[in-house]
């Protein structure tokens, strides 16, 4: 299978002349004086796998900063890798099935299920503690997410080109490329194998999946981003 793994590019490939010590400075000096309250709200790190919207081949790792709005509804800055300068190419809004049941059925077909996500092994937790981890998985089972790249790091963009991306992830066994796993499973040192990752969470039960959702897997054509020409409502 031609799957295009992470690390197109990077944020060394960015063109641009090198951050100075007066940047770092500028951002020191605001970091003790301006609030962040915003940013303080993204509390848990989740890693996972997500396709292009209509290139299912198409395969990418993405690393999630999640902020629970409440208990049914979740945003999430997502970013291309969890290291020092990694970049912010898109966001994922999630629901619970409650929330999920609330919206009409064109919205719902841009959304994903993500409890394949968690029984395939896709979707992890790194550094948390195992029961705490399977805790998380098992509240995430039947929620709903709408997730959009920006920034196509993995074709190799090094800025953000282009239009938003709908994002979906698998839902049957055979459709993730195994190269993705074994890739960041050697980045951390031989943790979090997917065979250690499915037996584990095993018994979890997978809950029935709502129809209007995974659009991808039933139509024949994709949805996908596009501009069009409008008339202004208004002049300034």
């Amino acid at each position: 299978m031609d799957v295009t793994l992470p690390g197109g590019s990077s944020v060394k490939d960015t063109p641009g002349e090198t951050k100075s010590w007066t940047t770092s400075f500028k951002e020191l000096g605001a970091q003790v004086v301006q609030n962040f309250d915003p940013l303080k709200q993204f509390k848990v790190h989740f890693c996972g796998f997500a396709f292009y919207n209509g290139d299912p081949k198409r395969q990418v790792e993405l690393h999630h900063y999640v902020a629970s709005l409440n208990d049914d509804v979740y945003q999430c800055a997502v970013f291309d890798s969890p290291d020092p300068g990694a970049r912010l190419i898109g966001i994922e809004y999630v629901v619970t099935e409650k929330i999920f049941q609330t919206l009409d059925a064109e919205e719902q077909k841009l959304w994903h299920n993500h409890a394949y996500d968690i029984k395939s092994g896709s979707f992890i937790a790194p550094g948390l503690p195992a029961p705490v981890e399977r805790k998380v998985m098992s509240d995430l089972l039947m929620t709903y997410g709408k997730t959009f790249i920006l920034w196509q790091t993995d074709r190799g963009d090094t800025l953000p080109l282009g239009l938003p991306q709908l994002m979906m992830t698998a839902n049957r066994d055979g459709q993730w490329n195994p190269e993705l796993f074994k890739a960041r499973e050697a980045r951390r040192g031989g943790q979090y194998r997917v065979d250690d990752i499915m037996a584990s969470r095993a018994d979890m039960q997978m809950p029935p999946i709502h129809p209007g959702c995974d659009q991808w897997s039933r139509d024949a054509l994709a949805l996908q981003c596009k501009i069009d020409e409008v008339i202004p409502k208004s002049n300034f």
